[in-house]
């Protein structure tokens, strides 16, 4: 044994690992099945409110085989964190206003603003509507909801006379 071997077991170092037991964890690091006494353990530590992270680090599983394992055993893997902000993105995500329908008022600025040739996203954000809700209850009132027409190009001459034609064969 060489002095750098007994310096490290006297200070309490662990040693050395060999090739055998680093294949060996590394083994067990790639596995993606489940035992069934982690699949108890895990059903335990859920039930007792434990997070998906504490409860990889403690079994010393990837967070991936983890998670699939437990999908393939029915183990709930969203934290109730994390199915709130799901809840709540859903409801966002679906639901784009609470209010479905229109006030006459808002019907005719929006016929107003669509005679100015204002776009959808445009009347939806001045009005407060989400863009889905005002195309909808436009239809449902008969009103034609037809894209606009593309604004004929106009070519003037700018500030710094960018659109002047020039003839380079003129130039000094």
């Amino acid at each position: 044994m060489s002095t750098a071997d007994t310096q490290d077991s006297a200070r309490g170092d662990p040693a050395p690992l060999s090739s055998k037991a680093t294949q060996q964890r590394s083994n067990e690091a790639r596995r993606r099945v489940l035992t069934h006494d982690e699949v108890v353990t895990i059903r335990t530590l859920r039930a007792h409110g434990q997070r998906m992270d504490d409860i990889a680090k403690l079994l010393r599983i990837g967070g991936k085989p983890l998670r699939l394992g437990c999908r393939a055993n029915g183990i709930p893997t969203l934290d109730i964190e994390a199915r709130a902000r799901q809840a709540a993105t859903a409801f966002r995500k679906y639901n784009h206003s609470k209010r479905l329908t229109l006030f006459d008022n808002e019907v005719e600025i929006i016929l107003r603003h669509r005679a100015r040739g204002r776009a959808w996203h445009y009347i939806a954000e001045e009005i407060g509507v989400h863009r889905d809700i005002i195309t909808r209850e436009l239809r449902a009132l008969g009103i034609s909801t037809p894209r606009l027409k593309p604004r004929p190009i106009v070519k003037e001459r700018g500030k710094w006379r960018s659109f002047e034609p020039t003839n380079i064969a003129t130039l000094p």
